[in-house]
This record gives structure tokens, C-alpha cells and sequence, in this order.
């Protein structure tokens, strides 16, 4: 199914390009979530999109290598080598200038990444495919990258979201989501979900496969520490979590709406506003000056 960028037709569409998938005009879940900061700097963004930098573009890198290893081995290479060093070859001489310049043309349309990169993301890809729950789902029947686009019932608004892999996994349908984390433990990785709202991407996904097909699903995270030893960890949010991602995602689309309806996009309160410090930084009773 093609999808028609300046116009597009409620649907599910696998294999689509983030190129493709940010030139669409429609709601996501990273403007919903830009929303609870204020509606301004979701304006803004939206606008007035900012530049990949270069930890984005190892993201996708990495998320390739993950979750599509055969496009990652087609799409990126290592530079070329000097056997005797084990480092890039130079292009001192004009025989190492050829010799580069044949390695281009004989990997014409791959990205030449640096050694410690590629590595890298190897890495990634092996802790990854160790997991057998991971094994399972990234191999089970199922798409990559899938587009998809419908019309918000509540207020009208077209919507697009980009999951990583739908699948099935135990029976069920499900939504996988591959999250790096400097820590995949159940304590520090429910902050992470917080902090960055996976509960909110989890409820936009799943309400628009809601529309556009009916049926229970399961949104599963699958979380990959950046570091070594490079866990892995395998995360199906609680009924009381997912309901709150709903309700956040509910009303986070009804501000836009109206900011929307209104032309007018908020940003932070212009009166003076009480501040408090966090509850963890509040001193308590037994708290003493040391």
C-alpha cells in the first residue's frame, strides 16, 4: 500500500521511511507529549522542525541494526582498512586514494561509518537477538516501521504514529517499541517512561490501530542499555499506567484541538507562579543540618 505524503488516507502502512513519516502532516505522539510542556513549543516544533544531530542519526543506526539486521548489513559499512594497522587506511598516497575511491564505487549507496560505531551497533544487535522473548518477536510474523494514519473520533484531527514492529507474540497482537536506556531495571526504566512519556506513545499507538482495526493488543517495550554489558529488558506496562497514558493522550489532543481551533498556541503563564521544590528534595522531620 503506498502512502500519498500530502494527503493521506487512513491506513497502515509497513516499511516507511522516517524521511516519508516526518513530511506527513498529522498529529503525533511527540507533539501530544511537547504539549505537556506548553502548546507554543509544540507549535514550534512542529513548524519548525529541528536538524537530526548526530546521537539521532546513531539511534537509527542502531535501531536498524536491532530490528532489521539484513537492511542494516546492506545499508552501512565499516570504512575500508588497513590490514596492517587495523585502523581506516590513509589517503595519503594516490594508490590509497584509488583504493578508496574503488571501495565507494563497490558500495555505491552505503553509509561509510566509522569502526567504533559499527561495532557498536553490532553489539547492540547481538545483546538484542540473545534475548529469546526479543528473538521471538522481532522474527515472528509482522511488519517494521509501520505507518499508520487515521482521524482522531473525539475531535477530528488526522493523526500519524511510526511503530517499530507490529507483530504477534503468545496469541496476541502486539505493539513492540525498542527504547535505549542507561538503565533497564524496573525502577530506573519506570522513570524513563515517565520522563519521556512512553505511557503516552504506548495510548496514541494503540488508539489508532483501535480505529483503524478493532481488536485487543498488547503494547510491549523492549529496553536496551547503551552501555555494557548492554542488558536487555522486556516491559508490558500495567493496566493502571496504560489507563493513564489514555487519559494523557486524551486530553493532550483536545488542547491541541483547541489551540488549533483558536490560532492561539500558549507558552509558559506570564503571571508570577509558585515554585516548589520536588518531593524527593522536601525536607523531612528527621532531616538535620549536618
Amino acid at each position: 500500500m503506498t502512502i500519498d505524503v500530502k494527503d493521506p488516507a487512513p491506513g497502515l502502512y509497513p516499511g516507511v521511511s522516517e524521511e516519508i513519516y516526518f513530511s506527513i502532516d498529522a498529529v503525533n505522539a511527540s507533539t501530544l507529549k511537547l504539549m505537556r510542556r506548553t502548546p507554543m513549543h509544540a507549535r514550534h516544533e512542529s513548524l519548525d522542525p529541528r536538524d537530526e544531530t548526530a546521537a539521532q542519526r546513531a539511534g537509527t543506526m542502531n535501531h536498524c541494526a536491532v530490528l532489521e539486521p539484513a537492511r542494516f548489513a546492506n545499508t552501512y559499512i565499516p570504512p575500508l582498512m588497513d590490514p596492517d594497522t587495523e585502523k581506516p587506511l590513509p589517503k595519503r598516497s594516490n594508490l590509497q586514494k584509488a583504493q578508496w575511491e574503488q571501495y565507494r564505487q563497490d558500495n555505491s549507496g552505503k553509509v561509510i561509518i566509522e569502526p567504533a560505531d559499527y561495532k557498536y551497533a553490532e553489539d547492540m544487535q547481538a545483546a538484542a537477538w540473545a534475548n529469546p522473548v526479543w528473538k521471538e518477536i522481532l522474527t515472528g510474523e509482522g511488519h517494521n516501521e509501520v505507518v499508520i494514519i487515521w482521524i482522531d473520533p473525539s475531535t477530528g484531527l488526522k493523526c500519524k504514529a511510526r511503530i517499530d514492529r507490529l507483530t504477534t507474540y503468545k496469541g496476541w497482537t502486539v505493539t513492540a517499541d525498542l527504547k535505549t536506556t542507561k538503565d533497564a531495571s524496573p525502577f530506573w526504566f519506570a522513570r524513563d517512561c515517565h520522563t519521556y512519556g512512553y505511557h503516552i506513545s504506548a495510548a496514541h499507538y494503540l488508539n489508532g490501530l483501535e480505529v483503524l482495526a478493532p481488536m485487543e493488543r498488547k503494547h510491549i517495550i523492549l529496553a536496551l542499555e547503551k552501555k555494557k554489558p548492554i542488558g536487555t529488558a522486556t516491559y508490558q506496562l500495567t493496566g493502571t499506567s496504560l489507563m493513564q497514558g489514555m487519559e494523557e493522550c486524551q486530553k493532550l489532543i483536545h488542547l491541541y484541538a483547541e489551540c488549533e481551533a483558536k490560532g492561539e498556541w500558549p507558552g509558559y503563564p506570564v503571571d508570577v507562579t509558585p515554585l516548589e521544590l520536588p518531593a524527593y528534595a522536601i525536607k523531612t522531620d528527621d532531616w538535620q543540618d549536618e
